[in-house]
């Protein structure tokens, strides 16, 4: 049978869907798991500290998810108020600047100030075969976004940074951040009104416990002593941005078992059609020697080819979607800098695969194997 016959029976299309079906189901669930690890390994702290008025122009959940800010900062004598808080262990403070557009990166980038050299939160993601000696004067840490190499020297609005390090993709805001000093952005906003001293302000903090406090009596405590704040527990939001990312992901996998059960019942309707279709030929095949088995076989072989047609298609389609099904994903449910993970593809084009083989194998031969158990005479009296 010729490879444009092949094509042209439903089977092949409704093999097709089938993978396709399978895999944006499958991939799509796992794409929003590896967001929310993400995100958790991004946030990293216990307690997250901005100013009030932040709280009210800015949905924390996308503070936390996307890196948005507001231009609201907070004085120095509340880092020393939070410092000195009991239970409080270790403070990773930013300093929002603004998103700018710079050729070293396609996307809006992200500019903060942040402590370069101790950050409990940046440092881990800092790749140890992308780093330099950190410079004293105008040194920069870029997210995995940028374009560029440590050691290379960029313009940030108008300044010369020397870029020390490159942060490892996180799939989260750090992809598209670039950090600097306090001190730096002291200098580059110098004569700037509109933007309080960074050495003497912060936008934010991220707070983690010491090992022998409670979280919630650090957190009242915080909420009871520091004034002009908005202090919430990371792992809270969390579990809210989880619950929500929870129920989209039940939806899609539930959605997808539907889809699959309802194509699965096509392909046996139009599997078992086409086997009623050309019963007068497996009884002439019968009645000329040829096997129950030879028949069962002739036709799984058939069907099979069908099948693999339509996967290989189903194939290039999905490897084209893949990227496009992220950025979907990260659209509708506001996490914009998930990425999908290459292994992951992979593996659930595989698993697409073997589910559409052996749906189409078990219907192929409880088809076939019904046919060839009729009786010949009876089937060509009735013709």
């Amino acid at each position: 049978m010729k490879v444009k016959q092949l094509t042209l029976k439903p089977l092949f299309f409704i093999s097709a869907l089938l993978f396709l079906v399978t895999f944006s189901g499958t991939f799509g669930a796992k794409v929003i798991s590896i967001s929310l690890e993400r995100i958790k390994a991004r946030m990293g702290a216990e307690i997250l500290v901005v100013p009030y008025k932040t709280s009210t122009k800015v949905n924390l959940k996308n503070l936390l998810i996307q890196g948005a800010n507001a231009n609201y900062y907070l004085p120095y004598q509340t880092w020393k108020n939070l410092k000195e808080t009991e239970g409080v262990g270790k403070i990773s403070r930013r300093y929002f600047i603004k998103k700018i557009k710079t050729t070293y990166c396609e996307q809006e980038a992200i500019l903060s100030a942040a402590n370069l050299t101790d950050d409990f939160l940046i440092t881990p993601w800092i790749s140890k075969k992308n780093s330099l000696m950190m410079r004293k004067n105008f040194s920069c840490i870029a997210g995995s976004s940028f374009n560029v190499q440590p050691g290379d020297v960029i313009q940030i609005e108008g300044r010369d940074f020397f870029v020390s390090a490159v942060l490892e993709t996180s799939g989260t805001d750090y992809d598209t951040s670039i950090f600097i000093s306090f001190e730096n952005a002291s200098e580059l906003l110098r004569g700037k009104n509109s933007f309080p001293d960074p050495e003497y302000y912060s936008s934010s903090f991220l707070i983690d416990t010491d090992a022998d406090s409670i979280l919630e009596d650090v957190l009242l405590d915080i909420k009871l002593h520091v004034r002009g704040i908005k202090a919430v527990k990371g792992g809270a939001m969390m579990n809210s941005i989880s619950k929500g990312a929870a129920s989209s992901k039940n939806v899609i996998l539930l959605l997808t078992v539907f889809l699959i059960a309802s194509l699965l019942f096509l392909s046996v309707f139009f599997v078992m059609l086409d086997v009623q279709r050309r019963k007068e030929q497996f009884a002439i095949l019968r009645l000329c020697g040829s096997s129950k088995k030879m028949i069962i076989c002739n036709e799984l072989k058939v069907n099979f080819l069908q099948t693999i047609l339509g996967c290989f298609l189903a194939f290039a389609l999905s490897l084209a979607l893949a990227f496009p099904l992220v950025r979907g994903i990260g659209r509708v449910m506001r996490l914009n800098y998930i990425t999908p993970d290459f292994h992951s593809i992979i593996f659930y084009e595989v698993l697409a695969l073997v589910l559409t083989l052996l749906s189409s194998s078990v219907c192929s031969f409880a088809a076939s194997k019904k046919a060839s158990e009729s009786d010949p005479a009876v089937v060509l009296k009735e013709v």
